[in-house]
């Protein structure tokens, strides 16, 4: 129950300071990547312990802990959304591009930042979690 609050934590952080740093953050200074990048670990973190944390099932409103059917359905989607909001696509686009095309390199660095906007789909996922705590207690 501590980790889903740590990781709810996060995504409030995460959803205060992207929007602010895709808006006011020209060049990303130490703070903003150390920051970041603690976020980031913690998310690919839940995604390993997400494989191994039971669920209600809505069908039947059964607990289910059985390991296969909890990584079936997280690999039907959730997994994608949460693979996808840790991938440092604007660091990638930086060490990918040319040093003498600065315009594009400039557009693209904007461009890989909106990637952190799916980490606000993490916050529907983190109700969802919050709900099925309640359904176990």
């Amino acid at each position: 129950m501590r980790w889903d609050f740590y990781i709810m934590f996060c995504m409030v952080i995460a959803a205060i300071i992207t929007p602010l740093q895709l808006a006011f953050v020209e060049k990303d200074t130490i703070e903003w990547i150390v920051m970041s990048a603690i976020i980031d670990i913690s998310f690919f973190l839940d995604i390993i312990l997400t494989f191994f944390s039971a669920y209600v099932d809505e069908s039947n409103m059964q607990m289910t802990t059985n390991k296969a059917i909890i990584a079936k359905k997280y690999l039907k989607f959730w997994f994608w959304m949460d693979l996808m909001s840790i991938i440092p696509f604007d660091y990638i686009i930086n060490s990918a591009s040319d040093d003498n095309d600065l315009g594009h390199v400039a557009k693209f660095t904007r461009v890989g930042k909106l990637y952190k906007m799916i980490r606000m789909l993490r916050m529907v996922k983190m109700f969802r979690i919050v709900k099925d705590r309640k359904k176990i207690l």
